[in-house]
């Protein structure tokens, strides 16, 4: 039976996919068996899991699907395919990742100068700031979370930056 978030998990987590992949191919020939390159995505969640504080799998399959959801809002957003292989891509995630588990946490970020910080980075770039509110406002209605000023700076500079490079298909 095929993992129903294997294409996200490939995508979303590589190293971790093709951490999966190997330990895949090791089993096969340890113990002469054919397990399906579906495995590798199922295994690539533990490692996953591994790495947060996340709880439990099932948590981690949740923020794996809100991950995809948040990407997808972006896509729309933008109306283009990220490029998943760079660098800022995988520097986004895992943002997200700590950014869901935080808010799943009910941990507050702070920093000094936040309002100065999400006026400025508001006006400097207000598309990526209209896809921070259309994720914000998904999150919070759908999720329940509460995405402060200091959140959509981050989250802001992550998706400008992701949003703005050259490199993408």
């Amino acid at each position: 039976m095929q993992n129903p978030l294997h294409w996200d998990i490939r995508h979303l987590y590589p190293a971790e996919y093709r951490a999966g992949e190997w330990a895949v191919q090791k089993i096969n020939e340890a113990f002469l068996v054919s397990l399906p390159s579906g495995e590798s995505s199922s295994i690539a969640l533990h490692f996953v899991n591994s790495q947060f504080d996340s709880g439990s799998m099932n948590q981690t399959i949740k923020i794996t699907q809100m991950i995809n959801d948040i990407i997808g809002i972006m896509t729309e957003h933008f109306g283009m395919v990220l490029n998943q292989e760079s660098a800022d891509f995988s520097r986004f995630i895992t943002h997200l990742r700590y950014f869901i588990v935080r808010q799943l946490n009910r941990e507050v970020l702070s920093f000094k100068d936040q309002q100065f910080l999400y006026d400025v980075l508001s006006e400097r770039y207000p598309i990526s700031f209209q896809c921070a509110l259309k994720i914000k406002e998904a999150m919070e209605r759908q999720r329940g979370f509460v995405i402060t000023p200091d959140e959509m700076v981050y989250l802001m500079i992550h998706i400008e930056r992701v949003t703005s490079r050259t490199d993408m298909d």
